[in-house]
């Protein structure tokens, strides 16, 4: 059960980690003439996310995917394509920069056109979201092993909102929980489910415990 809540504390702080990764995620914006041939706007630290120097981004913009690996070419050929035929287009794909450090790349694009629907220019927000890709690869094996963990585990827990509402249950060996607690549960407090052994006044203090955030143990009550 310790290393069960051990890990239990690991996932909350990594979903901690990815709000605030998600607060700080580094931008650059630039801007290509109608035909894309021309830069027009290059925004600061565009170097550093497309691994070129900008002086040499802004005499070929083509070369701001010169780095991305060769098995995200596709993305970025599709991302070009979603420009043309829709205006606009978003992707996520890797680029190798000058210190061979990939770097995860989400590239928002779009068209701008001027009242005659003619394009006047092209404008891209690129943001640097490798520390969220990690993070979130992170989260994932942690929830993995809290899962894994479960699963071994002879005892069963629950999740519940703020409201003491079931959001998720988990099984257990044997699968008797999932003979009482089913998907109709969910949505439902303690209290609401077909349960007997406690009368009124005892799930009263129960709730009020419940309200003042304390721990319980012990608490014994039959399933219908």
């Amino acid at each position: 059960l310790d290393r069960l809540g051990g890990e239990m504390q690991h996932v909350r702080r990594s979903e901690e980690d990815l709000k605030n990764v998600l607060a700080s995620v580094d931008e650059v914006v630039y801007e290509l003439s109608d035909d894309g041939r021309t830069l027009r706007y290059l925004g600061p630290g565009a170097d550093t996310l497309f691994g070129v120097r900008a002086r040499h981004l802004a005499a070929q913009p083509d070369l701001r995917y010169s780095r991305v690996l060769t098995e995200d070419r596709a993305i970025v050929d599709g991302l070009a394509h979603s420009l043309e035929q829709d205006g606009s287009g978003e992707a996520e794909y890797r680029v190798r920069g000058g210190e061979g450090r990939v770097r995860w790349l989400r590239e928002r694009c779009r068209l701008l056109r001027d009242a005659d629907g003619r394009i006047w220019k092209r404008t891209s927000i690129v943001s640097d979201v490798t520390a969220l890709r990690e993070l979130v690869e992170e989260l994932k094996k942690s929830e993995g092993r809290f899962r894994s963990l479960v699963e071994l585990s002879a005892d069963w827990y629950w999740e519940q909102d703020a409201e003491f509402r079931f959001v998720d249950i988990s099984d257990a060996p044997g699968s008797w929980v999932s003979e009482y607690f089913t998907s109709d549960m969910v949505g439902k407090r303690r209290w609401e489910m077909p349960v007997k052994g406690l009368g009124e006044a005892q799930w009263a203090a129960h709730r009020a415990q419940l309200s003042r955030h304390e721990d319980f143990r012990n608490l014994e009550f039959g399933l219908e």
